[in-house]
């Protein structure tokens, strides 16, 4: 049996998920995300510099990567 939250909802075993704890003490579910991962692989060993204008341009234009680009690694490991 896998583990299973307070209000007895078991976790997923296909997805990559394990339980924190918020800060009431309650378990929550959470995924694993391989951020330096995916941004590597992303650059693909190209260099760059980070400033906070791009930053903003990012977020102001809601750029996104989608899907993930390692395999296996969170919840929607088994979708893509």
């Amino acid at each position: 049996m896998g583990l299973v939250l307070t209000d007895n909802s078991p976790l997923d075993k296909g997805r990559d998920l394990l339980v924190n704890v918020n800060a009431l003490g309650v378990p929550v579910p959470s995924a694993r995300f391989m951020g330096g991962r995916e941004h590597d692989l992303a650059l693909q060993g190209a260099g760059g510099t980070e400033t906070s204008e791009g930053l903003a341009q990012v977020l102001q234009q809601d750029i996104m990567l989608l899907p993930g680009l390692v395999p296996g690694s969170g919840p929607s490991a088994p979708r893509v």
